[in-house]
């Protein structure tokens, strides 16, 4: 039988419902009930919370009920309560009791009593419970009191802004990419323990550059590995066993008795257990301990202005003078371009020794915009590394806690550079990076906090740009033309076979040629990796350099090799033909360096339509076995 619903304008009705009821409560105004199908609940108004009936509320609800107010509520209120679960008064809106009701994660409201996730204005109190508390994003808090037996962990990617005061009687450990910071008028302080670990990742049986972000001793460092060796002697000459804790003085090396500006004679040794780790003091530390491991820095954590002394002492060898060992004196990431500016007396640039084996290594630089060498490094300097500054005289390597940052200090080249020609020189196990690019406030000579110079030491494979005397690692002119040469500087310690890549090309207008004066040759980068047979010892110059060509399109074709492998494009399509059937790896990115298509071919020709609405210039790399092939394309979208 059919079911006829009758409703009225903004009733809720369900189907098979009772009728909605027809009576006059005591209360009701008007006929307005607010629940209509349920005779004891009819009138509706704004209550007080009050789940703990302590007459004072945690604020207000709006609620539908009948004769009396329902348990949970009250319609008049003596004043806030900040707990409504504890049946007494909590006055104190700002003050937070850490509980792990429901797990280790700082950010979830019910972990917290009461249970809301506080603010960078709220005062915690962290007790000894199960759940200890576990930071994994970004974190600010007021005061701090840390209760003894509790834990407090800054993970990997988190971090912790102080603005407050830090008590701390249980222990505090801030890991690898975790940061913690200290605001202006902050404080730390307690019976318990702060440590900061770096986890050591590479494999290479090498010197690593470190820096104590806590004031601590050697001996901390003696519990992660075995410190050996004579303290306080000049580590240039041969001992057994040869010290593995070491800093380096670049004035001391002027006074010594062996060959006059040689960078290896700076270096002294810090195997005493006693030895202070300095604020902002590099110590290099040889450990023989395979990777990966956690060095662990434990001590009151630095914070505030530091300043050190830096020297630029003269020697036989200028390019060897004005090298000063410094380090992140912070338990956090700083920002190398607010560093830079504080400091006058350097060159603004940092260097960082990347080991690739026992003797072997090379250097990473950067002056804040980009950056060389394997491994990378960045704008941000991590917690705990130790770097090298060039001093343009004698005077103060100064940071303080404007330099501090919570930004990853990241493995990656994340800039995109005007004109920017990056190559990489590789053999004999070890590479070499050098960068050159345009910027209009740049001239030919040195710029400060532009161009960065080489270090003449560490690497067995050694590439450069030179201008003017100067060898650089990183080399920024005001412009490129036809008549541009930028002359390189090769030197490989081993005789062999090295390839020369251009890894970034984003030169706009011109062809990019290594120019070959020996063999009178030109070979074009964009599309070749060309071969060096170099002999060890023998230093390289005059005969390699860098020169441009205005760049030719004909027919919308650019043919980008000869070795067997064609790249070229029509319309928006990429082309790709091989002599063989093989799979092979294609890669296109943009001149910005974003990667647009990654895919496997086989067969002996391929078309890879791109799609897109304008015209731009792409970058494609073919992998084939052993074979890596680079061709330029121009993509027309109609």
């Amino acid at each position: 039988m059919p079911i006829t619903i009758t409703t009225t304008p903004g009733s809720a009705v369900k189907p098979n419902a009772p009728a909605p009821e027809q009576i006059t409560q005591p209360g009701l105004l008007g006929g307005n009930d607010c629940d209509r199908y349920r005779q004891n609940v009819w009138q509706s108004a704004t209550l007080y919370i009050d789940a703990d009936n302590d007459d004072y509320d945690n604020g207000t609800a709006t609620v539908c009920y009948g004769a009396s107010i329902p348990v949970g509520y009250k319609a008049t209120t003596l004043g806030s309560d900040c707990n409504d679960a504890n049946a007494s008064l909590t006055t104190n809106c700002s003050n937070f009791t850490w509980t792990g009701a429901t797990s280790t994660a700082w950010n979830i409201a019910t972990n917290w009593n009461p249970s809301n996730v506080p603010t960078a204005t709220d005062d915690v109190t962290i007790p000894d419970v199960t759940n200890d508390p576990v930071i994994s994003t970004a974190v600010t808090s007021n005061d701090i009191t840390l209760a003894s037996g509790a834990t407090l962990t800054v993970a990997d990617g988190g971090s912790l802004t102080l603005n407050g005061t830090f008590a701390n009687s249980g222990a505090v450990t801030i890991q690898h990419n975790g940061n913690f910071l200290q605001g202006t008028g902050s404080s730390y302080g307690g019976s318990g323990t702060f440590t900061v670990e770096k986890t050591i990742t590479n494999p290479a049986d090498g010197y690593r550059d470190i820096s104590s972000p806590v004031a601590t001793t050697v001996a901390d460092l003696a519990d992660d590995f075995t410190v050996f060796g004579q303290n306080g002697v000049d580590c240039w000459y041969s001992y057994n066993p040869y010290p593995n804790v070491q800093v380096y003085d670049e004035a001391y090396k002027n006074n010594l008795s062996t060959p006059s500006g040689n960078f290896f004679t700076g270096w002294i040794s810090r195997t005493g257990l006693g030895n202070n780790l300095n604020p902002m003091q590099g110590v290099a530390i040889r450990t023989y301990v395979s990777a990966p491991f956690t060095l662990d820095f434990t001590g009151t954590p630095n914070n505030g202005p530091y300043s050190r002394a830096i020297t630029n002492t003269t020697s036989g060898t200028p390019l060897q003078d004005g090298w000063n060992f410094v380090g992140n004196p912070y338990p956090s990431n700083i920002d190398w371009q607010v560093a830079a500016a504080l400091n006058p007396d350097i060159t603004g640039v940092y260097y960082v020794f990347n080991t690739t084996g026992e003797y072997t290594g090379n250097w990473g630089t950067s002056n804040g915009v980009t950056s060389t060498g394997l491994g990378g490094i960045s704008q941000y300097i991590a917690s705990g590394q130790g770097f090298f500054v060039k001093a343009t005289g004698s005077g103060n390597f100064q940071l303080d806690n404007t330099v501090r940052t919570t930004a990853a200090a990241n493995f990656y080249k994340t800039t995109v550079l005007d004109n920017e020609i990056r190559l990489e020189l590789t053999g004999q196990g070890n590479m070499d990076e050098i960068v050159a690019y345009t910027d209009p406030a740049a001239t030919w000579s040195e710029d400060n906090r532009i161009d960065a110079m080489k270090i003449p030491a560490g690497s067995t494979v050694y590439l450069s740009y030179k201008q003017l005397g100067k060898e650089y690692a990183i080399n920024a002119i005001n412009d490129i033309n036809e008549t541009t040469e930028l002359p390189l500087v090769i030197w490989t310690q081993d005789t062999g076979s090295y390839t020369l890549e251009a890894t970034a090309l984003n030169v706009d207008g011109y062809d990019v040629y290594l120019k070959d004066a020996a063999q009178n040759t030109l070979t074009d980068l964009s599309n070749n990796t060309p071969s060096l047979a170099l002999n060890g010892g023998q230093t390289y110059e005059g005969r390699y350099s860098i020169v441009f060509k205005k760049e030719e399109v004909i027919s919308n074709i650019q043919t980008t090799t000869d070795k067997g492998i064609r790249i070229y494009s029509y319309d928006n399509v990429v082309v790709i033909e091989k002599p063989t059937t093989a799979p092979a790896q294609v890669s296109i990115v943009n001149v910005l360096g974003q990667q647009l298509l990654n895919t496997t071919i086989s067969g002996t020709r391929t078309e890879l339509p791109m799609s897109g609405t304008e015209t731009w210039y792409g970058y494609v790399k073919v992998t084939e076995g052993t074979r890596n092939e680079i061709g330029k394309v121009l993509i027309r979208n109609k």
